[in-house]
């Protein structure tokens, strides 16, 4: 969960502790080492997005991805890797796509360099094959309350 505000929070401490009570309310638990206070002044990124004045990514993912790009365009496929799939070209083509949601001009360049890489290594998608309902992940329903209490609705708790 994200949250922000375009002046000074006075009870952030307050605030945080009614989102991690309905948080809780509602049968999660928050994960505190994932919790950041960023100001302004630093860099705020949300899902990999630098959120501060305008959308953008962090340079250096930036640069490292045009990195690899460039490699594989001048020296091939064997030994490279883009994060953990491994399907190098699909991983390329996802991550440009990715950026090309963010900022379209760079993502347009991208895309077009991953075009180009498809095209000198005659590179083909795998079949996809479903997975089976065995290698389906079931989720688990939440533990009921051990109380008799019925829970506060969290809109109902300010």
């Amino acid at each position: 969960m994200t949250f922000s505000t375009c002046g000074k929070l006075a009870k952030l401490k307050t605030f945080l502790n009614q989102i991690r009570f309905v948080v809780t309310e509602q049968g999660f638990k928050v994960n505190e080492s994932k919790t950041r206070i960023l100001r302004r002044g630093r860099q705020q990124e949300v899902t990999g997005i630098v959120v501060n004045d305008k959308l953008s990514l962090d340079r250096k993912t930036l640069k490292n991805f045009r990195a690899a790009l460039h490699q594989v365009e001048r020296d091939g496929l064997a030994g490279k890797r883009w994060g953990n799939s491994p399907d190098l070209i699909a991983a390329l083509d996802g991550y440009a796509n990715f950026v090309m949601m963010v900022d379209k001009e760079k993502g347009v360049e991208f895309k077009n360099q991953v075009r180009r890489i498809i095209e000198k290594y005659d590179y083909r998608k795998p079949a996809f094959t479903p997975k089976s309902t065995s290698q389906i992940i079931q989720t688990e329903k939440l533990p009921k309350s051990t109380t008799d209490e019925t829970p506060r609705k969290w809109w109902k708790l300010w």
